[in-house]
């Protein structure tokens, strides 16, 4: 087996750095400021977060999360996410 060459090695490491300083909405602190990474559903809720201002890289403030409904800010926006589309939303804080 040949080994992988340097770009890749590095690129495979930087993807696994990212991978780790991301969390769900679900598990977001209220105060923090975040950026939505992924969505974990289908195109039918990535089309509903896109027509309410929320599309994947966005940078948002949460503003409240009791472990249930969480509220954002998002441009200018106020968007309440259900639990269940928290879960499914993959976010990472803004550096």
């Amino acid at each position: 087996m040949l080994p992988l060459p340097l770009a890749t090695s590095l690129e495979a490491s930087t993807t696994l750095n990212q991978a780790e300083d991301t969390i769900t909405l679900a598990h977001s602190r209220t105060g923090q400021e975040l950026v939505l990474v992924s969505v974990l559903g289908g195109k039918r809720m990535q089309e509903r977060l896109i027509s309410m201002g929320f599309p994947t890289g966005c940078s948002f403030h949460v503003q409240h999360n009791n472990r249930g409904a969480v509220v954002i800010g998002c441009a200018c926006n106020r968007l309440a996410i259900g639990a269940g589309m928290a879960a499914k939303l993959i976010v990472r804080p803004v550096a």
